[in-house]
């Protein structure tokens, strides 16, 4: 079982209780002695990083017990720059504070994609962009980036609104519409929603507009779920 701890917290004395998803569900078990100098288990003391666990059952709680981990990935090897920092916060934020505990193991996938680009050197803004829009499919919020929302033409898309859901062609648009995204931003954002896995080519996309584009699907996570991810709103 291949599992990304999501969460680590304190303990009891050095212990701490580490929480992460697999392809399965969701494990929340004890590491015992993991604030110690000298723990074996030293190198998983960061979220996202990507083990192979060994799990016994406790006897005396209610939690499973680490007996041994191989480290597989780690989020904070290699060159840790403020892009690619940045990307790993979002990535974790939006992990934990954007869909409920017994749902985030559908995730996965997505998660255990998109650090495996990080660690090819991918944008790390591409990724999350990617895995932001994963994660709204995936609480319902579904975007149509392939027609018009109203009446399903595919020709002279004018505008993109966050309400409805999707693009609008010329002739259903309206003075009374909004139009939420730039032209750049919805050829951005169709690229990467149609995009098969997280493997982008970084010069294809302009870093402006994809920082830009992240921004507003922020803000429209914030009107839909109620939680706004802090690290884009500093970009």
């Amino acid at each position: 079982m291949k599992l990304i701890i999501t969460s680590i917290v304190a303990y009891k004395e050095k212990d701490a209780l580490v929480s992460g998803i697999s392809e399965d569900g969701l494990y929340t078990f004890r590491v015992p002695g993991l604030y110690s100098p000298k723990s074996k288990f030293a190198s998983i003391n960061n979220p996202l990083t990507v083990i192979e666990p060994v799990l016994s059952e406790s006897k005396t709680t209610k939690h499973y017990t680490l007996s041994e981990a191989s480290l597989l990935f780690s989020p904070m090897s290699g060159q840790l720059d403020f892009n690619y920092v940045s990307g790993i916060s979002i990535l974790l934020q939006a992990t934990n504070k954007l869909i409920e505990d017994e749902e985030r193991y559908l995730l996965y996938h997505d998660l255990f994609n998109a650090l495996l680009a990080l660690k090819n050197k991918i944008n790390p803004y591409l990724i999350a962009l990617k895995y932001l829009i994963a994660l709204m499919n995936l609480t319902g919020y579904e975007l149509n980036v392939n027609s018009c929302i109203r009446c399903g033409g595919k020709k002279d898309i004018v505008a993109f609104s966050f309400l409805e859901g999707g693009f609008i062609c010329k002739n259903c648009f309206t003075n009374e519409d909004k139009n939420d995204l730039e032209v750049s931003e919805m050829k951005l954002l169709r690229n990467v929603y149609i995009h098969d896995g997280y493997d982008f080519n970084n010069d294809k996309y302009d870093q402006k507009v994809i920082i830009s584009l992240l921004k507003k699907i922020n803000i429209f996570i914030y009107d839909a779920l109620g939680y706004q991810i802090k690290d884009i709103n500093n970009l």
